[in-house]
């Protein structure tokens, strides 16, 4: 089949453009101007940003379709001359279906635990279907379609794209693994209740034969685990944990030896007693978790961040910012992202009385890499928490 997949750089969509194209399909793809490595990497041998193809099987339609001029003008021709097309979310709901769909959602740590788990059910000869929207540092696939009885899926609760209803609502459900339930997606969820909605519309769909692996100490947790038909087992916060928690019940072996993920608390540098990693987060909830994890994994350490705010627009992104960040000793600030909404359009000002004096805005890479390269000495940690662009510490 000739596939055409409209924002194909994304975490949910370039793991299914590989998939294709390794099963035999003619795969092609549009998505923003420039994209960044890892995806540019992987996709470098599919068809990019090119003219439509002369005939398409089959549209695939990213979440981020409607963010980018090429993709909304190519998804209104693919319309208009009726070319099938069905949402990824949908997609993927359609193909890991299976008698034992084992959904990862919350705030922070599925793409983690949804990686660690389906690793651990291929080693024990599971062979799962399954889907995370990440780079295994052991070259294990982000997603296989194998007709298993068991589904492992990172659920996301974002609406986007096509998509009318929380991503995760869409998937089937017998057991979920759940972390957290704050109210990260605002451009979503106009309210935190609404939030919380979603996932209790979650959570309500277990059947009573499931089962709910919760974090004890998640946000809106106790709340959400009132809801379950299925009954409800703790673990007690760290990724390892679920998935330890997960096997435990179904007599699986459980083996912590997965490597991680890129960009997921990756080490990426160590040198001179100076420890350098890289991580996804952007949210103060999931900085807050991964800081938690580096100040008990790392308490000799001089505790650094570099934050690059791609993904912070408006000023409601960054409440409790500055909390989330107490336990490092310095923040440099890279450039800030505008947007159009002059209203609630987020500035320096409000990163400086967010985090305080130990904010320093440094908006050019080269300064920032300059910076590191006269200020890290040995004991210190730095972490970078970015959801976009070349990684700056591998320079420094």
């Amino acid at each position: 089949m000739k596939i055409h997949i409209l924002g194909i750089a994304g975490s949910m969509t370039t793991p299914i453009a590989l998939y294709l194209k390794q099963q035999g399909h003619t795969i092609s793809g549009s998505d923003q101007d420039k994209i960044y490595p890892p995806a540019s990497d992987l996709l470098k041998n599919i068809p990019f940003n090119q003219p439509l193809p002369s005939k398409i099987d089959l549209c695939l339609v990213g979440g981020s379709y409607n963010k980018f001029q090429r993709t909304r003008q190519e998804f209104a021709f693919i319309h208009k001359h009726h070319y099938p097309y069905i949402s990824t979310t949908h997609f993927l709901a359609n193909q890991l279906n299976s008698l034992n769909p084992i959904l990862i959602a919350g705030t922070f740590g599925k793409t983690s635990i949804s990686a660690l788990l389906a690793w651990n059910l291929s080693q024990a000869g599971f062979q799962p279907n399954y889907f995370f929207g990440g780079i295994a540092l052991n070259q294990f696939p982000s997603l296989a379609i194998t007709g298993s009885d068991w589904s492992v899926i990172e659920a996301d609760e974002s609406i986007n794209g096509l998509d009318t209803q929380a991503k995760f609502l869409s998937y089937p459900i017998k057991y979920l693994i759940l972390t957290s339930a704050a109210w990260e997606h605002r451009d979503c969820y106009r309210t935190a209740k609404d939030n919380f909605e979603a996932f209790r519309q979650l959570v309500q769909r277990l059947p009573a034969d499931g089962l709910l692996i919760a974090n004890k100490y998640g946000k809106n947790i106790s709340d959400l685990i009132k809801f379950s038909p299925a009954p409800v087992i703790f673990y007690s916060g760290s990724n390892e944990e679920a998935v330890a928690t997960f096997c435990q019940q179904f007599k699986i072996k459980f083996d912590p030896n997965f490597p991680g993920l890129k960009r997921r608390l990756e080490l990426i540098d160590r040198r001179n007693n100076i420890l350098i990693f890289d991580d996804f987060a952007q949210s103060p909830d999931r900085i807050s978790y991964t800081l938690n994890l580096l100040r008990n994994r790392y308490p000799k350490y001089n505790l650094k961040v570099l934050f690059e705010p791609h993904a912070s627009f408006l000023r409601y992104s960054i409440a409790n910012l500055g909390q989330a960040l107490e336990s490092a000793q310095e923040v440099i600030l890279g450039a800030i992202t505008y947007t159009h909404d002059k209203n609630h359009r987020i500035t320096l000002k409000d990163y400086q009385k967010e985090i305080g004096p130990k904010l320093i805005y440094l908006p050019l890479k080269t300064d920032i890499i300059n910076y590191y390269r006269q200020t890290l000495k040995p004991g210190d940690l730095l972490i970078r928490f970015a959801s976009a662009g070349e990684n700056l510490c591998l320079n420094i």
